[in-house]
């Protein structure tokens, strides 16, 4: 086992690479132990304050230990666990709620570098393998005193893994409709090791959000949509702009765009989209571009603005603002006809 406390200082990074200002949703990714089991899950980190939030990460048994849930933050949510808290390193120490931890079970994991975005979808990758036994950047321990301040048997570290920032929000305007259709293809490049859900949420210029909806995307899977046919062919309001911005977030699980939360957030989701724009010609002439969706930070508050509304669009909108979903094949070349 690593006999040093924790190894804290072994390993130190800023767990954000960019400053959003705004908490910023993490997702554990093939975190694997040394004795065979794994951890998952997710978490909140705030750069602007230091703290954690939402935590809820699970490990499974191995032949070393047996696995835990753990949603409490040493030093942080637990008075009594004084041993490690979480620092300028942003160590992420986890352990129970009771007053005593000796002998409870307690995760710490450690961010050792930023990695490639590259394949991974709107997601920033953080590297938490463990290059051999005395360095650990991930470990479970059963805490060998009150305050949790060392680890002790039985013990395991981590051989693999990432945590991904999670950049779920992926945003695109599309302009002209008055002219001609512009569409929405989307893809799951599978980091996430499930099906994703996108949750499909469409703004006037006026910034009102007047249809939401949501995909169910497998693994190297094609859903599109259609912005006329689809996402503004039944709008809450009454008029039909000719000019919308189209949020996506992905998320996994049930798929609902009025129920996602930031435990939800999944990595993995690319989209692409089309709009029409005008040539400098006498009349007028339109072309038909295609361009990646943007990936930007979810702040909470947009978070917590475009899911409420989405549920007021379900409960009070009589069945308008609801979309019209995903068809499973591709949108916006010369020949598409849907």
């Amino acid at each position: 086992m690593i006999t040093c406390r924790w190894a804290v200082l072994v390993l130190a990074v800023c767990l954000v690479a960019t400053a959003s200002g705004y908490p910023i949703a993490y997702s554990l990714v093939g975190v694997q132990f040394n004795d065979g089991g794994t951890a998952s899950g997710s978490f909140i980190f705030d750069p602007d304050t230091g703290l954690y939030s939402n935590v809820n990460i699970t490990t499974t048994d191995g032949s070393a230990r047996s696995g835990a849930t753990y949603t409490y933050v040493c030093g942080q949510d637990v008075a009594s666990c004084t041993g490690v808290a979480p620092n300028s390193t942003e160590l992420l120490n986890l352990t129970t709620t009771d007053a005593d931890q000796t002998g409870k079970p307690g995760l710490a994991l450690f961010f050792t570098g930023v990695g490639s975005t590259q394949g991974l979808g709107t997601a920033t990758q953080f590297d938490i393998s463990n290059s051999s036994p005395s360095v650990g950047a991930g470990q479970e321990a059963a805490c060998k005193d009150a305050a949790c301040s060392q680890p002790t048997d039985p013990s395991r570290v981590t051989i693999a893994g990432f945590v991904v920032a999670i950049v779920s929000n992926q945003i695109k305007y599309v302009s002209n409709l008055n002219i001609g259709d512009g569409y929405v293809n989307i893809t799951n490049s599978g980091v996430s090791g499930g099906n994703l859900c996108a949750n499909v949420y469409t703004f006037d210029p006026a910034e009102e959000l007047i249809s939401c909806c949501t995909c169910s995307v497998t693994p190297n899977a094609l859903q599109s949509l259609s912005v006329i046919k689809s996402l503004i062919s039944n709008p809450l309001t009454p008029a039909i702009p000719s000019d919308v911005t189209v949020k996506i977030v992905a998320t996994a699980g049930a798929c609902n765009a009025s129920v996602i939360s930031p435990n939800s957030l999944a990595p993995g989701l690319i989209a692409w989209g089309t709009s029409l724009h005008a040539a400098s010609t006498i009349p007028p002439t339109f072309a038909l571009t295609e361009t990646e969706f943007s990936p930007a930070i979810l702040s909470v508050p947009d978070f917590v603005h475009i899911s409420a509304t989405c549920g007021f669009i379900q409960a009070d909108g009589s069945g308008f603002g609801i979309c019209g979903g995903c068809t499973g094949n591709g949108l916006g070349a010369g020949a598409s006809t849907k």
